[in-house]
């Protein structure tokens, strides 16, 4: 540590940086916080052959000037070669004299162009209104003279702390200088630290392509990024090329800049490896921007109803990534022209009505309180809690979710391993969610309708569901998570890719008819035979029902298999038809599983059902050889079916509309 005091500079000893007072900065620096350490090259202003610092009064010091245990003279000459190739540097109006000389020419942008609120702009001000580019540029000479004089004295401390008790060798720790006024002139240091953070050029060999223009604000010539995320080098960018020419990302000085100003900001306030990068519709104007990078709103919602408040002036692209070395970022998704925030339904989608009750699953009714639930979808980012539900793991302890708060931690956590969002998961349902995860992302946050589609679904849901089958027993029921998902599903199929399988009003009109053959309507006065028969008009309307939606055949198919179950359970017998059905068949055996497995050794409970199962026998019976050969049908649509024909009210029972 050098203090600064009456215009005389004083080398004291060193400390750790965790038993350092920050007190002793200027109460308006960065440093009044924390030193600003990095070793982020976009950050150096000296070249390696020099001293290389954030600052001229925060410089990285060489530490290692032993050679088997004894002082290197060798390497002391060259520590004292790059002070003496600083202060000829600074003297010549090089190095950091350079660039407080480019600042000094235009202090007013450069104020306006840093991240500061109106306090702070005072400050930096005043500061540069009382002392001159003359005065500083003096002080940054001295400086490193009086470093050059005293080298021998800081190498000796270096030797001496190095070979102390108190240093730890495994910490491998860095020593820096630093200097402390203890007043104004300690924005020296965030001068330097606003200057490489926003307008220091990234790499000076790259040169700008004259002819391009800008992506953001239109003006001729861009230049290579200064964000973190954008280096040239094909597996950590989204620019291909050494050349500017080919850049994708195309962005002029002034841009860079702000870009540079909301990477700091916006990260701060995202608090997760998230990106947001403007791109003005023409104006030109990024004072609204600011807003943005300099406001406290942690949570993506919040962020996406201010980037809605601003949508006029910018398009915006959304970035993940992920943090290298060298504070550089690897972008694991690039999303362009991102809109997601803007969608809002032109109607509200309704989860559940009255009484507990499925409004896409004919009503059915949950056996607990939804008031918890969300019931109505309003956007896109509403369904990223049911496409979460779709994924679960079950154990003694019950049931599981995933790691998963939004869809976009798939691009910053690992999947699977130890803090993995899938940990401890089996691995279907890994690889069935890895298998459609960036579909998922992309219907929501990409507006990739596309992306979403029946046998996705149905594969997704079907694992849920077989999983929730697996798992109940005399003990456990998982009727109510079943229900729930089936809900979640129609209400998919329905809204977003417009299918029309098993229609409503058709379901109505089947219930109409059974509900006519009940035991409260049964005529004492019939025959037997009558009793046992369905109405020709009846059956035939039944029959021109399924002939114009199959789905209809397999969801009573459900309804059938559960009336079996019901009067087995009824007769003190494990009802276990279903079950055994449902987890054992596969699309090359299913149809033989459920001639042997539903209806052979079931033959005398069959024998026993009123007349609506023996109807439905009748129809299953005489379209055998046709079954579970749909042309318009995935094997998973089936099982779904009959899924929702077991779990839901059951039509062929001979109570039903008896009330």
């Amino acid at each position: 540590m050098v203090n600064f005091d009456n215009y005389n500079f004083e080398l004291v000893d060193f400390y750790k940086k965790e038993s350092f007072d920050f007190n002793k900065y200027f109460n308006h620096s960065i440093f009044h916080n924390d030193f600003f350490i990095s070793t982020d090259q976009r950050f150096m202003i000296p070249s390696k052959s020099h001293l290389l610092g954030l600052s001229p009064f925060f410089i990285k010091l060489d530490n290692d000037f032993l050679k088997n245990k004894k002082f290197s003279e060798k390497k002391f000459i060259n520590f004292q070669k790059k002070i003496e190739r600083s202060v000829k540097s600074n003297k010549n109006n090089k190095e950091f004299n350079a660039v407080l000389n480019n600042i000094y020419n235009d202090y007013n942008n450069f104020i306006n162009s840093c991240p500061l609120n109106k306090l702070e702009k005072s400050f930096f001000l005043k500061f540069f209104n009382d002392y001159s580019y003359d005065k500083i540029s003096s002080l940054i000479i001295d400086y490193y003279s009086f470093i050059l004089e005293k080298s021998d004295e800081i190498s000796k401390k270096i030797i001496n702390l190095k070979q102390s008790e108190e240093f730890i060798k495994k910490d491998e720790s860095n020593f820096y200088l630093a200097c402390c006024f203890n007043n104004e002139l300690d924005l020296i240091n965030d001068i330097f630290i606003f200057y490489s953070k926003i307008f220091k050029k990234r790499e000076e060999k790259i040169k700008n392509f004259e002819r391009g223009h800008c992506s953001f604000c239109g003006k001729e010539s861009i230049t290579y990024s200064s964000i973190g995320s954008y280096a040239l080098s094909k597996s950590s960018s989204f620019n291909y090329s050494n050349k500017m020419n080919n850049a994708h990302l195309r962005i002029c000085n002034e841009c860079n800049s702000y870009l540079r100003t909301a990477e700091n900001n916006i990260k701060k306030s995202l608090n997760a490896p998230i990106m947001i990068i403007p791109k003005s519709k023409g104006n030109k104007e990024y004072s609204s921007f600011t807003k943005i990078s300099n406001t406290d709103k942690p949570s993506f919602s919040k962020i996406n109803e201010f980037l809605k408040d601003n949508s006029n002036d910018f398009n915006y692209d959304l970035i993940f990534y992920s943090e290298s070395k060298g504070n550089t970022y690897i972008i694991n998704k690039y999303v362009e022209n991102y809109q997601a925030f803007l969608v809002e339904f032109n109607k509200k989608i309704k989860l559940y009505n009255e009484g507990n009750c499925c409004n896409y699953l004919l009503n059915e009714p949950l056996t607990f309180d939804i008031t918890k639930e969300k019931n109505y979808i309003t956007n896109l980012f509403d369904l990223e809690y049911i496409f979460k539900s779709f994924f679960v793991n079950i154990n003694k302890e019950g049931v599981k979710y995933p790691n998963l708060f939004n869809f976009y931690d798939i691009y910053l956590n690992d999947i699977s391993g130890e803090k993995g969002i899938f940990r401890g998961f089996d691995s279907k349902t890994v690889s069935i969610f890895v298998k459609y995860m960036n579909s998922i992302f992309s219907f929501i946050y990409e507006l990739n309708s596309d992306s979403l589609n029946r046998k996705m679904l149905n594969e997704i849901v079907l694992n849920l569901l077989l999983k929730y089958q697996k798992n109940t027993n005399n003990e456990n029921s998982y009727r109510n998570s079943i229900i729930q998902n089936l809900n979640y599903y129609y209400m998919l199929n329905k809204e977003f890719l417009e299918d029309k399988m098993l229609n409503e009003d058709n379901i109505k009109e089947l219930k109409n008819i059974f509900s006519k053959y009940n035991i409260k309507n049964n005529d004492q006065s019939s025959t037997e035979d009558e009793e046992k028969k369905i109405s020709a008009e009846d059956e035939e309307e039944i029959f021109k029902l399924i002939e114009e939606d199959c789905s209809l055949k397999y969801y009573l198919l459900g309804q059938f298999i559960s009336l079996i179950d019901n009067f087995k359970r009824s007769n003190n017998k494990n009802g276990e038809v279903f079950s055994n059905f449902i987890l054992n068949c596969n699309k090359y055996n299913v149809l033989k599983l459920f001639a042997t497995e539903v209806l052979q050794k079931n033959n005398y409970y069959i024998e026993k059902m009123n007349k609506k199962g023996k109807f439905i026998f009748k129809i299953l019976e005489k379209d055998l050889n046709s079954l579970f050969d749909e042309d318009e049908f995935y094997f998973e649509d089936y099982l779904l079916l009959i899924f929702t024909g077991y779990y839901t009210e059951n039509i062929l029972s001979s109570s039903y509309g008896s009330e």
